[in-house]
């Protein structure tokens, strides 16, 4: 999905600080490969093996020069972690068990991580066995996947880079991320009457956009509504609904008079080739459309699968006026990574 770019504003007589990095994401043979704005890049091996379960492989690292790589073999078992194979040979490592009642494997973190990273080079193929069999992953395209996280960084011949280091100056951290937001504030819900009346009037002034396709057997569309601000009510009409995404609707309603209500176009989120689509735009309307009113955040999950292990996810949080992107992730390959997973290509605030 590609999106808009952002362009940082400078006023006459005031420093402009570097445009922040463009989202960029690509594959290289079994590997898929993002670094967001903030330079932070995430790889995982995706290859769909045969005859047993995926390991869950990921490699990480943020920007800053002295930001250790950090690594993550993991698999969907309780009975574990098993010890790691590689090439069906037993690899010895020093990374750290990790099980939380599901999934099981291995982490690890700076020079435990570099020396994993060094090991798996030379293979094709890593395992962990398991009761049921064994899971593992493809290592073909992760020499190229590390070198382009290390070109990506500004880490190509410099003592930090996974391959390829040198004696090169250390570099600084990359600009910060292309928009500050501005904290939310919570605002009283909307009366019980109040919201009755603007979901009224959403009905009746969107009626032939809700009602659903009566030679289709589809219900009309299902709404909800809550105070922005003292002004605007935000409304989601859901419907068309399928086994695990649904289409949705989404207004901005004024509450006082909610017969004026306007289609919510999201912002998109910066990435390097801008929008030509207006339906490509509004994509984030399939899926799962919820509402935070605690947090101000919007959220749109649509899944590729109903185990949700694939497909993209976007957030936005409302400043008070307007909904501003906050983060974005995406996985294309559906082979069990769970959300906290998967490579992140945009993020307004780099604990996210």
């Amino acid at each position: 999905m590609r999106y808009l770019q952002l362009l940082p504003l400078c006023f006459v007589g005031a420093a402009c600080a570097a445009p922040a990095p463009i989202p960029v994401e690509k594959t290289f043979k079994d590997w898929y490969v993002a670094c967001d704005n903030t330079l932070r890049c995430t790889a995982v091996a995706v290859h769909e093996m045969e005859g047993g379960a995926n390991l869950l492989l990921r490699i990480s690292r943020q920007a800053p020069f002295d930001a250790a790589p950090v690594v993550d073999a993991m698999a969907w078992t309780s009975a574990g972690p098993r010890p790691l194979l590689l090439d069906g040979k037993p690899l010895a490592t020093a990374l750290a068990p990790v099980n939380d009642g599901q999934a099981a494997g291995w982490h690890g973190e700076g020079e435990t991580a570099n020396a994993f990273l060094s090991a798996l080079r030379n293979g094709r193929v890593l395992s962990q066995p398991g009761p049921d069999g064994a899971a593992s992953a493809s290592l073909e395209g992760l020499t190229a996947t590390l070198l382009f996280m290390d070109e990506q960084q500004h880490r190509l011949g410099t003592r930090s880079a996974l391959i390829r280091p040198g004696d090169g100056a250390s570099l600084t951290a990359p600009a910060p991320p292309l928009l500050a937001l501005q904290p939310f504030a919570a605002v009283p819900a909307l009366p019980a009457d109040e919201a009755q009346r603007v979901l009224d009037a959403v009905r009746q002034a969107a009626a032939s956009d809700l009602q659903g396709d009566a030679d289709a057997d589809e219900p009309a569309a299902e709404l909800q509504a809550w105070a922005l601000n003292a002004d605007t009510a935000l409304v989601i009409a859901r419907y068309g609904c399928a086994a695990y995404n649904c289409d949705h609707l989404v207004y901005l309603v004024p509450r006082a008079a909610p017969a004026q209500l306007q289609a919510l176009d999201l912002p998109p989120f910066p990435a390097a080739e801008p929008i030509t689509n207006t339906d490509e735009q509004n994509a984030w309307t399939w899926g799962a459309l919820s509402y935070d009113p605690a947090t101000g955040v919007l959220e749109a999950f649509s899944k590729a699968r109903g185990l949700g292990d694939c497909g993209s996810i976007g957030r936005w949080r409302f400043d008070g006026e307007r909904f501003q992107p906050l983060f974005s992730a995406s996985m294309g390959e559906c082979v069990g990574y769970p959300l906290m997973f998967w490579p992140v290509s945009y993020r307004a605030d780099p604990a996210l």
